[in-house]
């Protein structure tokens, strides 16, 4: 298959995905559709066409949502495919005996920089969180640099939920429907999914008292455990409870 075809097939891919997690007709998207021939002819248009659609699909919450659940599903395959590759490359390159978490000279700069052994930890990245989520969302059109933060905070979900919480909590109930958006389609969810049984009980208990918190559940899709069995029915007898809340506090 040709370049341009494959990059094609690639694209057409992500709009049909992305189309679906929106749910409803998105005219733009087919207007975008539409370019793909045109935009496939040379690499200069190629890289255009890609950097207009990074921005609208970063313009609008609806549309950043649909995007972060197209990607959930696809980064699992990716790093597979990666870790796979990367298996093959060290097995063909000579064995290197260094110190794991030794510093490497970059040669661009001359500055030493830490080793693929150092990571950040949930209290590095939900403290850089923070630092961000205070501010304010970005200007119509543009990257909010807030979403890229709680993808960050979004790698801990599974390993250390109980660290998550208390950051859901938080900005789950910030006035910002932006930032709720985020929280719900990027963590909330994510929670839910893989912790159901220990963190529901909590979720149930603080919606009570927390109108915004309950708005910002009822953007969450029923994912993993979440929508298993009698987890389903009280996912959605909870959902049906925060809309009464957010009704009467509207």
């Amino acid at each position: 298959m040709r370049i341009s075809e494959q990059w094609k097939a690639f694209w057409l891919d992500v709009i049909d995905e992305v189309q679906g997690e929106v749910g409803m007709p998105v005219p733009a998207l087919n207007e975008f559709r539409s370019r793909l021939d045109e935009a496939a002819a040379t690499a200069r248009r190629r890289k255009h066409f890609a950097d207009d659609l990074a921005v609208f699909l970063d313009s609008q919450a609806f549309l950043r949502e649909a995007q972060a659940r197209y990607l959930r599903r696809k980064v699992p395959e990716a790093m597979e495919l990666t870790e796979a590759l990367v298996k093959r490359v060290q097995e063909m390159l000579p064995k290197y005996e260094g110190a794991e978490n030794e510093s490497v000279v970059d040669e661009t700069t001359g500055h030493e920089t830490e080793g693929a052994g150092s990571f950040l930890d949930v209290s590095d990245a939900i403290k850089s969180a923070e630092q961000i989520l205070a501010g304010h969302a970005a200007a119509e059109g543009k990257s909010d640099p807030r979403w890229q933060a709680i993808m960050k905070v979004e790698a801990f979900v599974e390993e250390e939920p109980d660290a998550v919480w208390p950051f859901i909590v938080k900005w789950g109930s910030s006035a910002d429907q932006d930032l709720r958006a985020a929280v719900a389609t990027l963590l909330l969810e994510d929670l839910l999914e893989y912790h159901f049984d220990r963190f529901f009980p909590r979720l149930e208990e603080e919606v009570q008292s927390s109108a915004l918190l309950a708005d910002t559940f009822l953007r969450c899709w029923k994912l993993g455990q979440a929508g298993e069995g009698d987890n389903a029915l009280r996912f959605d007898s909870l959902q049906a409870q925060c809309r009464k809340i957010k009704t009467a506090t509207s």
